[in-house]
């Protein structure tokens, strides 16, 4: 509402209420004459057309274009009854009045109305309205104040659902996909795949930079491997759910989990070609490392994932090992997890005092230090990696590189993900999982976040195949 418009509203009033004195409380007659002629004066004029079936209300009456504004408006229901307008109104249901047609909040000072608190709080109205509405968290809960006063469909208006949305809104807008915010069911979803306590087919998926969700490696024996799922497989569609970027890592993994025994149909798209797969879910038990001697003398260990406790059964691989000579540590597929069990792990190969990983957010810097073990290594090391070996896997696999000359990294170049997230959990269960910080190697203060590692020799492994054509070769090499 302008300020000409409220000149005009000031002067309807005057001229409306000409002969009652200021102090006069007024009744509903005359506020609805007051109140309909100013604030609705500019609805459609097939108001006029509403024959209005109140028993003691006659068509000459003041009053009577305003009841006809109230029907048109859908204030109150045309019904044949007698209205008593010649109550006096309170300054409390002018307010719920007000509330409910502007969503605006209009304080009442005592019981009844008189001119001049008609005009107070008109006043009020119009300040309300004229306020200049230019920051967007203003934007935001005007939005959110006229949907809950004016939306058609108020049954509709759920206000966790919109607050939720709205905050992943927020988020997603910052383009970062290891950036999200989960409402409490999500929460969930995603805790129980960190903790492994759930059935499903068991593979290791990731939403990529492109916002693809991806296969990362199926799980040896679990029933993707069985089923014929491939590492860098993408996922289109679940079941009768086309899978793009508007559904969240953590939706795709709600969708792919269920009860043991149960199956679930799966489109994935690999190269060119789009195969479909039907696999039966079952509960196995996962290992991080798996270990062996190979020919020439490799201690072959392969990291499936960096989890919470690999740094104990590291501890017990390392011991097994603590003869050997070469080394093949294989963290090929393994994009996981735990940043400080990965230094735990590297004090085999840092000196002890040396920096293992350094983190550094906005404001401050944060060293991790290697401590003593029993038996450091300073041999031949050979570290297979690959596109899929991200977060944890090129901190393990550069941090080495760096302290140790005589290490290669084989295969191809690595994911490229060097970001650190941190968690929120709030009261009611949701979460926020935000980028807060970055890794950098100490000793060459490397950091390769959205670039990669490439390796020191360049293997090929034919994906049509299930022979790992890779270590095969590797484990013949004479390094």
């Amino acid at each position: 509402m302008n300020k000409l418009k409220f000149i005009i509203l000031t002067i309807l009033i005057i001229i409306s209420l000409q002969s009652t004195k200021a102090e006069h409380f007024l009744n509903f007659d005359e506020f609805f004459t007051v109140y309909f002629d100013t604030i609705w004066s500019d609805i459609p004029q097939s108001y006029q057309y509403i024959k209005l079936n109140f028993k003691n209300i006659n068509q000459d009456s003041k009053v009577y274009p305003a009841l006809q504004k109230w029907i048109y408006m859908g204030l109150m229901p045309n019904q044949n009854i007698n209205l008593h307008l010649n109550k006096k109104i309170t300054q409390k249901q002018v307010s719920i009045l007000i509330k409910s047609n502007f969503g605006i909040d209009i304080q009442y000072l005592s019981w009844w109305v008189t001119l001049d608190r008609l005009a107070d709080i008109l006043s009020q109205l119009q300040q309300s309205n004229s306020q200049d509405i230019n920051t967007q968290d203003q934007i935001m809960q005007h939005v959110y104040d006229t949907l809950q006063s004016n939306y058609l469909y108020k049954d509709a208006i759920q206000d966790d659902i919109i607050t939720y949305w709205a905050i992943k809104w927020m988020v997603n807008s910052l383009n970062d996909p290891y950036t999200e915010f989960f409402t409490p069911d999500e929460a969930k979803e995603f805790n129980d795949d960190i903790s492994w306590e759930f059935q499903w087919i068991w593979a290791y998926l990731e939403k990529t930079i492109n916002w693809e969700i991806i296969i990362v490696s199926p799980i040896q024996w679990s029933p993707a491997d069985q089923a014929g799922i491939q590492a860098q497989d993408q996922i289109i569609k679940i079941n009768d759910t086309s899978i793009d970027s508007n559904i969240s890592l953590a939706q795709v993994v709600k969708m792919v989990k269920g009860p043991k025994w149960t199956s679930v149909k799966i489109k994935i798209k690999r190269l060119d070609q789009e195969l479909n797969f039907t696999i039966i879910r079952d509960q196995i038990s996962i290992q991080n490392i798996q270990s062996q001697i190979l020919p020439n003398n490799y201690c072959y260990t392969a990291i499936h994932m960096f989890s919470f406790g690999i740094d104990k059964e590291f501890d017990t691989n390392m011991t097994k090992f603590k003869d050997c000579t070469k080394y093949i540590f294989d963290v090929r597929n393994n994009p996981w997890w735990w940043l400080y069990e990965v230094s735990d792990m590297l004090w085999y190969f840092v000196p002890t005092g040396e920096t293992t990983i350094s983190i550094k957010d906005r404001y401050w810097i944060q060293d991790l230090e290697s401590k003593n073990k029993p038996h450091k290594i300073d041999k031949n090391i050979i570290i297979l990696i690959n596109w899929w070996s991200a977060s944890a896997s090129e901190i393990f696999a550069s941090t080495i590189k760096d302290y140790i000359p005589n290490t290669l990294l084989i295969w191809e170049k690595t994911f490229g993900k060097w970001s650190v997230q941190s968690i929120i959990d709030y009261t009611d269960w949701s979460m926020l999982k935000y980028t807060q910080s970055k890794r950098y190697t100490w000793k060459s203060q490397r950091n390769i976040d959205k670039q990669w590692i490439n390796p020191d020799i360049k293997l090929v492994d034919n994906p049509t195949t299930p022979q790992d054509e890779v270590l095969n070769k590797v484990k013949n090499l004479n390094f």
